[in-house]
């Protein structure tokens, strides 16, 4: 039953300060960074009222932060017989009004140098997530070193590697063994360039991205982290003249612990032998091991350094073991883009996304399909001197009512304006 009254706060705020320099005698840059994040926003899901009552959550709000502080240091080298390298680090916190709290510190270097017409590279990374949901800790170490080596010529590029990754947690470490892998060949330079890509990545669920990703979820629940074993990516891109380009590209991953959105269902004995059944507020995360197939096609025009437009449409099918669906994850989406940029000076951005194909679960453990979904955003900027610039970025200008969850109505208009400060 649709609730009219229904409150839907929701709002945003992001603050950042960067000091950036150069030391051009000793050949490195450097960069040092401050931010902070808020985000705030209603447990607002449309559900059965009979049971919402009994809804912890219903009407109740999530007030997340999160702020920190990260750098980086890198060589500015610009020949090939020096070593190239980057160290990069940062510490963040984050926290939300049930008492949840995250710690996350990461320390990462990459280098690389040529040497007898190859090039030798490497990265070692080591992150820790120190999850803390009111008075219950999880925490989450995470090592990887990833060699690689890349061959190269005037007309083609190959690269191999891998990434050892051990994912250490509160309940099963795992050991992780990605590929990495690259080849292309210029068969017409610059205007038809066929490439294959193989590698995996561990997609960790902190606490921050997965609540910008979908605050209803139940805020007291771990989420985990998802693993893509193997990625394996075949496409072409180049052009048709100097100004009109493309890109195709078909993609196949195998993917453990994929992780999906779903209503939660709670069902509650109203008299002795009577039970009434209905959806609530909070989302719950559902898990499986997938094997997933993606077809992307881009045309785009420029015109020099100012004008930019262009298409894309992309498809999705998902082969699941557990679950009935891929629950709201679209099939289909298209889009259509362009931007203006006068020397950096002012700053035009348009794009309308058509998104298709979503499935949420039904009372009854069935799929329903969700209706299309659709989103027009502006963002304009204006440098007013070196050191200020202005902007405003629009989100669903055309008002769209569609769900980006079930139960979750699209908020009709979205909108950011701020300053940035450079010096």
């Amino acid at each position: 039953l649709l609730n009219r009254s229904s409150d839907l706060p929701f709002s945003s705020t992001d603050l950042m300060a960067h000091l950036r320099g150069t030391h051009r005698r000793n050949r490195f840059s450097y960069h040092v960074g401050a931010f902070y994040r808020h985000g705030y926003s209603s447990f607002y899901g449309v559900g059965d009222s009979f049971v919402r009552h009994l809804d912890t959550l219903w009407r109740k709000t999530l007030s997340r932060h999160k702020g920190g502080l990260v750098f980086d240091l890198g060589s500015t080298y610009l020949d090939s017989a020096h070593f190239q390298y980057r160290f990069s680090g940062g510490l963040e916190g984050y926290s939300d009004n049930y008492k949840n709290s995250e710690f996350h510190a990461r320390a990462i270097f990459d280098g690389y140098k040529d040497f007898n017409g190859l090039r030798y590279g490497g990265n070692v990374a080591l992150k820790h997530y120190g999850l803390a949901l009111d008075k219950k800790r999880y925490p989450n170490t995470i090592v990887s070193i990833a060699p690689w080596i890349k061959l190269y010529g005037e007309r083609w590029r190959v690269i191999a590697g891998a990434n050892l990754l051990y994912d250490a947690n509160d309940v099963q470490s795992d050991l992780h063994i990605y590929p990495k892998g690259h080849v292309s060949y210029d068969i017409v330079r610059q205007y038809f360039i066929p490439y294959f890509e193989l590698d995996g990545r561990l997609e960790v669920a902190d606490k921050w991205t997965i609540t910008s990703e979908n605050p209803f979820l139940e805020p007291r629940i771990k989420v985990w982290n998802t693993s893509r074993n193997m990625e394996m990516r075949l496409g072409v891109k180049g052009r048709f003249t100097s100004h009109f380009g493309y890109h195709l590209y078909g993609e196949y991953a195998l993917v453990d612990n994929m992780r999906f959105s779903v209503n939660k269902i709670l069902r509650h004995e109203v008299v002795p032998g009577n039970w009434q059944t209905g959806l609530i507020s909070p989302m719950e995360s559902v898990y499986d091991r997938v094997a997933e197939t993606h077809l992307a096609a881009e045309l785009y025009y420029a015109l020099g350094t100012r004008l930019a437009t262009g298409v894309r449409a992309e498809y999705w099918q998902y082969t699941l073991i557990r679950l009935p669906a891929p629950w709201h994850k679209p099939i289909w989406s298209a889009s259509i883009y362009a931007n203006y940029n006068l020397r950096d000076k002012i700053y035009a951005g348009i794009d309308f996304v058509l998104l298709g194909g979503q499935k949420a679960r039904s009372l009854n453990g069935e799929s329903l399909e969700l209706p299309i979904d659709y989103e027009l955003n502006l963002q304009l900027r204006y440098r007013l001197n070196k050191n200020l610039s202005l902007f405003a970025d629009f989100r669903n200008l055309l008002f769209c009512r569609a769900y980006a969850y079930n139960l979750y109505l699209r908020h009709r208009l979205q909108f950011q304006v701020g300053a940035i400060l450079e010096f």
